[in-house]
């Protein structure tokens, strides 16, 4: 049974995840993240822990990996996209960034903090912030 996927919205009325979608990524970018949200992650949901697609990142928020290869070997699409997981089939998404445009160890630290304080904010208000796709 594949899992609903639903997108965090913050205490401003907005959601994280789709504002970096279409303000930060790409066409090809987009199409991509479609793909794996569609038919990679609401297919297979959490089982992704078993391969590279998916790292736990602690306190329920995990980390969705997206990578293209160029000819040439190298990543030409690099993204993450943070996310959770409730009962009943349920994927909250919370944020994302392009590690290509954005690298750096102290870059990915400031997103990870930033997706697990938001994660924070919406489980104390979880009741009023979900956004079903």
């Amino acid at each position: 049974m594949p899992s609903l996927i639903q997108y965090l919205e913050d205490f401003n009325g907005e959601t994280p995840f789709i504002r970096w979608f279409f303000e930060s990524l790409t066409q090809e970018e987009q199409d991509f993240v479609d793909f794996v949200l569609d038919g990679v992650l609401s297919s297979s949901g959490i089982d992704l822990l078993s391969g590279n697609w998916l790292k736990d990142l602690g306190d329920n928020l995990y980390q969705l990996r997206l990578r293209i290869l160029g000819s040439d070997g190298r990543a030409r699409i690099l993204l993450r996209v943070f996310l959770t997981f409730f009962p009943n089939d349920e994927i909250l998404i919370i944020s994302g960034y392009c590690k290509l445009r954005n690298p750096g160890s102290a870059n990915q630290k400031f997103e990870i903090d930033r997706a697990k304080q938001l994660l924070k904010q919406w489980k104390s208000k979880s009741d009023t912030m979900w956004n079903p796709t």
